[in-house]
């Protein structure tokens, strides 16, 4: 400590740890465009990019981040399962009519048809290693 001043010695962490506008903009505008879905869900996905969003708006001179900023981020981040949909999605968007809203809403309902597929398809693999496969005739 600085002559027994707990005062100057907190005054001297901040100043040598606080993160700098610059750098956390570049870090955040890092963390939005190497953000992807992984193992959450759409919801929770772009609840995350608009936290982002939100935190660069605290840097100053920073650039904002739209919606569409957003909404591209999206899709071209989803996963395979996702590409037909993607193709719908950029036809409307190409043509203006995509909001943040719809995309949530439309990958919301997306994402639970592949939820439940996933499901289905564990299911009947369980039930195929579980019961197995016979061949032959049966002579009960």
């Amino acid at each position: 400590m600085p002559d027994g001043d707990a005062h100057q010695a907190w005054l001297n962490l901040i100043d040598r740890y606080a993160p700098t506008p610059i750098t956390s903009e570049v870090d955040l505008r890092r963390e939005f465009t190497g953000s992807s879905l992984g193992n959450q869900t759409p919801d929770e996905w772009i609840a995350e990019l608009e936290h982002v969003r939100q935190r660069l708006r605290e840097c100053p001179n920073a650039q904002p981040i739209t919606n569409q900023a957003i909404i591209l981020q999206v899709l071209d981040n989803l996963p395979k399962d996702y590409r037909l949909i993607v193709m719908i999605l950029e036809a409307q968007h190409r043509e203006g009519k995509l909001t943040l809203r719809v995309l949530a809403d439309v990958l919301r309902h997306e994402h639970k048809k592949i939820q439940k597929s996933e499901w289905i398809d564990k299911d009947k693999k369980d039930v195929a290693f579980v019961g197995g496969w016979y061949k032959g005739k049966c002579t009960n």
